[in-house]
């Protein structure tokens, strides 16, 4: 009952609602080889790490992230939105675990979600980072928010408050966007009750591509 009227509610108001998040694995056999996509097939985690960056770095085209055993693959998207669809957008992510990750850099009405491109001449934007581990209980959460701009370095933009371990939530960080643009992408750790890492993820890089380049 409250369900029919919150829809009716939404819809006198012009409003539908929104087709709730899902999140796929994909088996990455069945991905076409777009010449975007990325496949990450490190064992160790600093190897992945390398891989991830270099790729952010060097590529011509925003990487699309496809993981290899033990990395899995997810896609990012509202249930009506086809995986294969998600895929083409670059709405992916890599995890070891059961992580949930999403993440978007808003520029107004020019934003992007992960694997996105935000055309933009701001030089400030919000980056927003949302994640769960419904699996592990009492799950708190590591993030790391890393910008690629063509520096041999990556550089970070963790802000202060996300320099500790958190709760499951939404998160978000002004950061400052070079004249070249950059790229930009995060990176979450879960932890279990004892402070163990029990599961890791990486999402797509949101690129910010300057009007004037």
């Amino acid at each position: 009952m409250t369900r029919a009227l919150l829809a009716f509610c939404l819809a006198a108001c012009g409003e539908e609602p929104r087709a709730p998040i899902d999140f796929a694995l994909v088996d990455p056999s069945s991905v076409s080889a777009l010449e975007a996509n990325v496949s990450i097939d490190a064992d160790a985690p600093t190897a992945a790490r390398e891989a991830i960056i270099r790729h952010t770095l060097e590529r011509d085209l925003n990487p699309t992230w496809i993981g290899i055993a033990p990395w899995e693959t997810v896609a990012v998207g509202p249930a009506t939105r086809p995986v294969d669809v998600r895929i083409d957008r670059g709405q992916t992510y890599l995890r070891q675990g059961t992580i949930r990750l999403q993440s978007r850099l808003g520029a107004g009405d020019r934003g992007a979600f992960m694997g996105g491109v935000a055309e933009t001449g701001a030089l400030r934007a919000m980056l927003e980072v949302q994640f769960e581990d419904r699996e592990v209980l009492g799950a708190r959460f590591l993030v790391r928010l890393h910008a690629v701009e063509g520096r041999p370095r990556p550089r970070d933009i963790t802000p202060e408050y996300l320099q500790r371990a958190v709760p499951r939530g939404t998160y978000r960080a002004w950061i400052d966007i070079p004249e070249e643009g950059g790229r930009y992408l995060a990176e979450v750790k879960t932890l279990d009750r004892e402070g163990n890492v029990v599961g890791r993820a990486w999402a797509s890089p949101i690129e910010v591509r300057r009007p004037w380049r």
